[in-house]
């Protein structure tokens, strides 16, 4: 569809298409999950998190990528502290002593 006033093409909405590929996950959970806290996503996570205990893998989301996440807020007052100074997210992973 073209936009009436300036002829340019019009974006459809993503409702839309969106059911047709959303995740499995979601698409077994999400009403659920849509009622829970940030939007369904901890919700995911957790799921996700007692899937692989239950199937004995590993999680898709895993102590690395949480800390890296966790630490968004922590490196960005830093940065603001720095007036804007880039700061980069520590390698947690180099750490590690096996």
């Amino acid at each position: 569809p073209k936009n009436i006033a300036d002829g340019e093409e019009l974006w459809e909405p993503l409702s839309s298409y969106q059911p047709l590929y959303d995740h499995p996950t979601w698409k077994k959970w999400g009403e659920y999950a849509a009622g829970t806290k940030h939007g369904g996503g901890d919700f995911m996570v957790l799921e996700e998190f007692i899937t692989a205990i239950q199937e004995d893998r590993t999680p898709s989301v895993d102590v690395y990528d949480a800390v890296t996440w966790s630490s968004v807020f922590t490196l960005s007052m830093e940065s603001v502290e720095m007036g804007g100074k880039v700061i980069a997210f520590p390698d947690f992973r180099s750490k590690v002593k096996i």
